[in-house]
């Protein structure tokens, strides 16, 4: 195992074993919820994931990265088959979005597919009695691309059986909602590493009006307003719905060709573009029935993408700062069996070979964010004055919003899922705390200080050191105590973050005084105890959503669990954190739970003992032993 400097090669295998795992590109609950979203909105119940499928996908699609041909393993089960080819990163939304996009293609009324198209991997995917799906994607040797595959059980596409009952409109008014065209929108572009969405009530009511005018003909002409705009039309017969129009966007991704900043020739990619427009930061869509039958879906942005000469986000390949897009010249599906569905998005660009070296920037880009993070320290990067301005905890705290908070939580995420999953370089930061969240003057944040970090190469996540350091309360135990070094270690310190925003309360263990009561102990003992409402910080005045508030209470005690197995990679905290779905596992007792003394009110067997020059005989805590410190 190797740490090695900041030029290194492309990650070259990626594969599911089961839904914990650490890349958001080709997770588990990725898959599932970007084709649940295709299944709901024709009403058919969601698909679960499958460990078995999984794992027969996972070596099946070892035997085909060798040559990656759409070639079916005519198997047991369902099947649909992607292969990207080199220069394009793909993932499982390319993969998933090509399979949807065929829905224009199926006619529902006699379960027929128009003549020279596919439509089995839209239908296997939408089918009713398939309640099961297990997925991998491989890289392919020689650099020949991705190959994406999923499993589904029981299989689709059986001769004389329509996928499910009925061809009318199904939820509309719910798939319709401001959260599913943020959830979905906000789903792609963290695939490029750019900041979420927020949803606008004016930006949403100026695309309201215009599809109201549109309702009459619903052509696809744009309104020529100050915003971005993104226009959807489908045909009648056909349940349209948000999922919809985002794969039809996102479908233009093999049209960009991101080292010229340009479309293919003769294709559209403006749509995709201003998807992912970095800058665009607010978003607000509205939905049409037409009078002429069909659908019409407008999403409007602000600021607007697509400006002459910029770029919609940075990196293009072995540019630190995001996940490139494809170069793919054309995408063609082919159709190997019965039983399943292959597909392909072929590239040609000779100058991506995988190679490139990536730079990594002192300071990495995170998320936009529209205001400074409550009730912890923070320091704000000031461009044209001071290089740094500390505010007090008494100058922030109760001044923002739970919104806002929120917003940061989901912005550090973003960050760290860039660091260890999507940068060409892995990078474990070892020192995330607030005072190392950098927020420029338009509260764009960045994680800072690297001077801890370690780097890896390829598939290289952890290692131990004989030189512990770090910032107490914020280092994971068994870093701490005996030098392991892994992602997981900064999903430890992320978890202490989120408990600190959500709280308004200090680490206790990390500051000078120890008289507070000790922040994990707080809160875990309010969260088995059921009293889950004393945990919120009360300078919120209960402004806030209980559910999402909730949320990040939970997914920060799973993040500071004391086995590091048992914590969540940071794209699975990512899809916790936007995702829709309410079922999460159980968190079980934290690192460093300390009890306190009730009748004295201060921590005994504190980390900060283990500093104290007098104690150092004897240097012991949780029944490790520590060997070496070397506190920063």
């Amino acid at each position: 195992m190797a740490a090695v400097g900041a030029s290194l090669l492309l990650l070259q295998c990626v594969v599911l074993a089961g839904a914990a795992t650490a890349d958001a590109q080709y997770s588990a609950q990725t898959f599932v919820d970007l084709q649940n979203a295709a299944r709901a909105d024709v009403g058919v119940a969601p698909l679960a994931w499958d460990d078995t499928l999984a794992a027969y996908a996972q070596r099946y699609a070892g035997e085909r990265k060798g040559d990656c041909k759409l070639v079916h393993s005519d198997g047991p089960y369902g099947e649909s088959i992607f292969w990207g080819n080199k220069g394009g990163n793909w993932t499982a939304s390319d993969a998933v979005a090509l399979w949807v996009q065929e829905k224009q293609y199926y006619n529902c009324s006699d379960g027929s597919c128009a003549a020279g198209k596919i439509c089995s991997h839209y239908t296997q995917i939408v089918w009713a009695n398939t309640t099961r799906v297990g997925c991998a994607a491989v890289a392919c040797d020689g650099n020949l691309g991705t190959f994406i595959l999923c499993e589904y059980d029981p299989r689709g596409n059986l001769l004389g059986v329509r996928p499910y009952a009925g061809c009318g409109q199904f939820n509309r008014s719910a798939q319709s909602s401001p959260q599913d065209f943020l959830n979905l929108q906000n789903a792609a572009r963290a695939g490029v590493g750019v900041g979420m969405l927020s949803w606008d009530s004016t930006v949403a009511a100026y695309a309201e009006g215009y599809a109201e005018k549109r309702k009459g003909d619903c052509q696809k002409v744009s309104s020529g307003g100050p915003y971005g705009e993104n226009l959807f039309q489908g045909g009648g017969g056909i349940s349209w719905t948000v999922s919809d129009a985002l794969f039809s966007w996102l479908g233009e991704k093999q049209n960009y060709i991101c080292e010229s900043n340009a479309c293919k020739e003769g294709q559209p990619c403006g749509e995709y573009t201003q998807l992912v427009w970095a800058n665009s930061t607010r978003v607000g869509c509205a939905s049409v029935t037409c009078e002429v039958g069909g659908t019409f879906i407008t999403c409007n942005y602000d600021p607007r993408g697509n400006l002459a000469g910029e770029r919609p986000y940075l990196g293009c390949g072995g540019q630190a700062g995001g996940t490139p897009p494809p170069t793919s010249d054309k995408v063609n599906g082919t159709e190997t069996n019965g039983n399943g569905n292959g597909s392909s998005a072929n590239s040609s660009n000779p100058s991506r070979n995988g190679s490139s070296p990536a730079i990594l920037p002192i300071v990495l880009p995170v998320v936009t964010i529209l205001a400074l993070i409550s009730a912890i320290s923070i320091y704000i990067w000031r461009k044209r004055s001071s290089p740094k301005k500390k505010l007090s905890y008494d100058e922030k705290r109760g001044k923002l919003a739970w919104d806002t908070r929120y917003k940061i939580i989901c912005g550090i995420a973003r960050g760290l899922a860039y660091l260890h999953d999507e940068s060409r370089i892995k990078v474990i930061h070892r020192d995330l705390k607030p005072s190392n969240i950098l927020l420029e003057m338009d509260m764009n944040p960045k994680i800072s200080d690297f001077g801890l970090a370690s780097v890896f190469e390829g598939d290289h996540t952890k290692h131990i050191t004989r030189r512990v350091a770090g910032t107490y309360g914020y280092m994971a135990p068994e870093y701490a105590v005996l030098g392991h070094v892994s992602t997981k270690s900064d999903v430890f310190s992320f978890g202490m973050i989120i408990l600190e925003i959500v709280t308004g309360r200090r680490n206790s263990v990390s500051s000078e005084t120890m008289m507070a009561e000790h922040l994990l102990t707080y809160v875990w003992e309010n969260w088995t105890r059921g009293t889950k409402a004393e945990i919120v910080d009360p300078s919120l005045h209960n402004n806030y959503s209980e559910s999402e508030v909730l949320k990040c209470v939970h997914i920060g005690l799973l993040c500071v669990q004391e086995s590091p197995s048992d914590r969540p990679g940071m794209a699975n905290v990512i899809l916790m954190l936007v995702g829709r779905s309410t079922s999460l596992p159980a968190p079980s007792r934290p690192a460093f739970l300390f009890r306190l003394n009730e009748d004295e009110n201060h921590v005994h067997g504190d980390l900060s003992n283990l500093l104290d020059d007098s104690n150092k005989s004897n240097p012991s805590f949780n029944k490790l032993t520590i060997t070496e410190f070397e506190p920063r």
